[in-house]
Formats: C-alpha cells, structure tokens, sequence
C-alpha cells in the first residue's frame, strides 16, 4: 500500500513537471514580427521578436532604412542575427521574413516652394508670385522624431531672369542633409473657374464658381478674372470645373427666344402702346432682336427689355402702323 501511495506520488510530481514546465518553455521561445515600424537610426532585437528578456530586447540588430522606406530581413538574414547576439532562433519555414519600416514624415513640393517663397520675399518677390521648383516630383522624408525645422541656406536671386538656387537643410544635426534647389518664380493671378460642370444654357451661380491661382503668363487673353462678369451668365457650352472660363464661353442669358411670341411696347411722352408680336430670332437683355409686328405682318427692330418684351423704336413703330 506504502509502494503504491509513493508511485502516485512521484506520477503527480512527474505531471506537473510537463504541465507546468511547457508554457515556461514556451514564452522564452522568440515570436517573430512580420511587419515592424521603427524609429530611430537602430533596429534592435525586441523591434523583431517578442518573448525576449529586457537585456536581449535591447540589443542591436540592423541599421534602420531611410525615413520612409522599408528594409526586408529574410530568414536566413534574421538567423545569423540572433546567433551573433546568442539567442536561439528557429524559422519556420525559409519564406519567414520581417519587413522594417522607418517611421517618416513626407516633406512635398508644396511645402518646399511655400518655404523658399517666404525667403524670397526679403528679396522683393512679391505675395501674387509663385515659386516653380524644376524637380516637379521633388519629395522626400525626414524622421518622424525630428523636430528640426527646415533651412534655406545660399539662397540666390537672379530678378532679370526670375531664377533662383538654394540649399534645403533637412536636419542641421545630420551631414547628409542638404538638397539642392532650383527654379524659378512667375506671376499669378487669381480668377474663377468653375465648382461644378456647367451645362450648355445654365446659368452660372455665384456659388459655381471659386476662386483659384494661376500663372498669368499660361492664361488666354480672353480669360474672364472678374467673377462679377460671370455670375448671371449662361454657359454657351459644356464649362468644366477647374478649368478659366473664357469671355466666349459665356453670353448673357437669352430672355427672347425665335419664334416665340412678345409683348412689343410703344412708349412716348404722352402715351403707352402694347401690341403682340412675334420674334424672328433670339435676344438677350439690351440686344436688338427682329420682331414682325402680327396685325400688320411687318418687321421691325427692338431692344430686348426683360423676358418677352420688346421695346420698338418710335420711327419704325410709326411706320409699322
């Protein structure tokens, strides 16, 4: 009985071992990051696995890409680093892999010519100029940690030719920093263009329209800058939104149209005649249109006064009768 009760006994402590002792193993195994976002100049051994001690967590594994771009660490590559730095290491497979990606923040065209602009203007460039860098696409980023602001350094002005050149410091602290800068500075304007597609025969709203910078020296002459010459105006074809609207691309909205029927109004100081008419073509407000007088089947001009009314001259209304 004795014999059976130190069996048991020994078969408990013996479960318990592999019970217990399993997840111990587990979590000293390292678990590997397939996708990491870093910041820093290091990558370091707790960025790509999980389940590390804090002093093994710490350690340097790779050099960090560039802020904004992405280093790949296949398996074979992620096995000599945790060998150098004594941790045991298993791939699953030979596709296991880690990409790092350096934490960045995107420094864009925009950002830059509205910085070398603000230099510019110490040197006469004025606030209706805009600064056009020759590297249409240039962009880049600079760490998301960095705090240092941007610097134009050498700026120089050529005002003859409106060119300039300059050095763009992207981190004071960091040698290679600098990006060169050229272009060169052109004249703008503001003027309306549409919100919206404007239809053939719409009549163009106030709130169609915003209004928006352009190079003076890429617009037609005819481009309409005024937005009050647009407003109450009707499309004479499709208007396209973004697009400057030109003075032919509009005309004042057709209040008379051909072959619809008019009240022709005779005015002198004495007295006030109506008679019905019918107009021979269409006409906008203060347009002379053709009116054929429907007793005496004559025709005769008018001035377009407001929707359907026609206001006739005294000779030809004299004539007419």
């Amino acid at each position: 009985m004795l014999n059976a009760v130190v069996r048991l006994a020994i078969g408990l402590a013996t479960l318990g071992a592999v019970t217990f002792g399993t997840p111990a193993h587990a979590e000293s195994e390292p678990l590997l990051n397939p996708a990491v976002v870093v910041k820093g100049d290091i990558v370091r051994l707790g960025d790509l696995f999980n389940n590390l001690s804090p002093s093994k967590a710490n350690l340097p594994a790779a050099y960090s890409p560039r802020p904004g771009e992405r280093l790949v660490l296949d398996a074979e590559r992620l096995v000599d680093i945790t060998r150098a730095q004594g941790v045991n290491w298993v791939p699953q497979s030979r596709f296991d892999r880690a990409i790092v990606e350096r934490a960045g923040r995107l420094i864009d065209r925009d950002q830059i010519a509205t910085l070398v602009a603000g230099e510019l203007e110490k040197s006469g460039v004025g606030k209706d100029d805009q600064v056009a860098l020759d590297n249409d696409t240039l962009r880049f980023y600079v760490p998301a940690e960095s705090t240092s602001p941007l610097q134009i350094r050498d700026l120089r002005y050529d005002a003859q030719n409106r060119r300039f050149s300059a050095l763009l410091i992207t981190d004071p602290s960091v040698n290679d920093s600098m990006v060169s800068l050229t272009g060169h500075v052109v004249h703008v304007i503001e003027v309306p263009v549409p919100t919206r597609a404007i239809n053939r025969d719409e009549i163009v709203r106030r709130s169609d329209l915003n209004l928006v910078k352009l190079a003076a020296d890429r617009l037609d002459a005819n481009v309409v800058a005024d937005a009050d010459q647009l407003v109450g105006q009707t499309a004479a074809h499709l208007l396209r939104p973004g697009e400057p609207v030109r003075a032919s691309d509009v005309h004042p909205p057709i209040l008379v149209t051909k072959g619809s029927l008019v009240t022709m109004i005779y005015q002198t100081p004495y007295m006030v005649i109506s008679l019905r008419g019918k107009a021979m073509q269409d006409g906008a407000k203060g347009e002379t249109v053709r009116i054929m007088n429907l007793e005496s089947k004559r025709e005769l001009d008018g001035v377009v006064a407001s929707t359907d009314t026609v206001v006739v001259q005294a000779i030809q209304q004299a004539a007419s009768n």
